[in-house]
């Protein structure tokens, strides 16, 4: 829905989970460097991660429907926002644009529950009027759950935009920090386990429609029985979801890790973390991709999985997936004497690419659809 070529152009945003919200991140960046007027609600983890500096809407927390009437200010141009599979938030706005008939922008970060994330309140599913997703393989998989063609755009990950350059940096670093496990001298491997908190978020047992055929207990006890006879040659680093309970996750470790010696990181290392590594492992995770991204021996490991769009790694070059236990130790053993060699490449550049322009790729669709 275009508005006057005279009008000035103000854009409302929000994201409450960890991914919706960097994913939007560089979108802001970019609309905040062109001098375009936006605003961002506060909350979630786009107003914690944000810079101090953007425009907050205030959004009482016990009183969210009031956040909603900045929609009724005619300065309002778009919204934009960052779903989530828990936080119907960002949903909520959504639906009270579109009744005001302001146009919507959805940002997928994944390639995962494409149309549950626009009905997570129980509501008719809302239909924005721009869909964007990450590559050829998410507008297929969109479509196929039911997305209009006319709506999907394929614009690569924003919070992808700045990995190369990031990583590049790391590369060029005299010795990469061996993080918080103390062992700068240590000749063993570092296998980081990126971690998430399944069982809150789809469930423990097939009574929840979105359960994934595992919990991450399951899959730590799995992997740990695993990696038991390499415990004299890996360290295995753990990377914790920004939602997750830390000290749950820590229990759960204790329990299953027997030999295994394990360090747990701090969240600000993912990247570091990721660079540093010579192997990842995780199950749905979407820096399993990131990893992929920079050329990491990858595992995903799903054992029982029971859902098609969490294969998003499998098929992939230099991943292996696991969503069976027969034959397993010896691919496990395959991979672990595979990680840590040379690869071929630093950077899988076709992904990258498209990746890098996806915050100008959103920017671009918003500003001409309103222009």
């Amino acid at each position: 829905m275009p508005i006057p070529k005279n009008k000035k152009i103000r854009v409302i945003g929000a994201a409450g989970d960890p991914g919706g919200s960097r994913a939007l991140l560089p979108v802001f960046e970019r609309l905040y460097n062109l001098g375009i007027e936006f605003g961002i609600f506060e909350h979630g983890f786009l107003n914690i991660e944000a810079p101090s500096y953007w425009p907050r809407i205030p959004c009482p927390e016990r009183d969210m429907l009031s956040a909603g009437k900045i929609f009724d200010e005619d300065s309002v141009s778009a919204f934009i926002f960052g779903s989530s599979i828990k936080d119907n938030f960002p949903l909520l706005m959504a639906r009270m644009a579109k009744e005001k008939k302001i146009p919507v922008i959805h940002v997928l970060d994944h390639w995962t529950n494409y149309i549950n994330r626009l009905k997570i309140d129980d509501q008719i599913t809302i239909l924005p009027d721009i869909y964007t997703v990450i590559d050829q393989r998410a507008f297929e998989q969109a479509f196929d759950s039911g997305i209009p063609s006319s709506i999907l755009r394929i614009t690569g990950q924003p919070a992808f935009s700045s990995i190369s350059d990031e990583y590049e940096s790391l590369l060029e670093e005299a010795v990469p920090e061996r993080g918080k496990t103390g062992n700068a001298e240590s000749s063993k491997k570092r296998i980081l386990f990126v971690s998430e908190p399944v069982s809150e978020d789809q469930g423990s047992s097939p009574l929840s429609p979105h359960y994934r055929g595992y919990t991450e207990t399951e899959v730590i006890s799995l992997l740990c029985r695993l990696l038991q006879p390499y415990e004299s040659l890996i360290i295995l680093e753990i990377l914790p979801h920004p939602r997750e309970d830390i000290s749950r996750l820590n229990s759960i470790f204790r329990e299953h890790r027997g030999r295994l010696e394990t360090v747990m990181l701090d969240l600000s290392m993912k990247r570091r973390a990721i660079h540093s590594s010579d192997g990842v492992i995780g199950m749905a995770s979407i820096l399993l991709y990131e990893a992929w991204l920079n050329n990491k021996p990858v595992m995903s490991l799903q054992p029982g999985f029971r859902r098609k769009d969490l294969a998003f790694m499998k098929g992939r070059e230099g991943c292996l997936f696991l969503s069976e236990t027969e034959g397993i130790e010896k691919l496990i053993d395959q991979w672990i004497h595979e990680t840590g060699e040379p690869r071929n490449k630093k950077i899988i550049q076709k992904d990258i690419q498209l990746h890098k322009d996806a915050a100008k790729a959103i920017c671009d669709l918003l500003l001409n659809n309103l222009q």
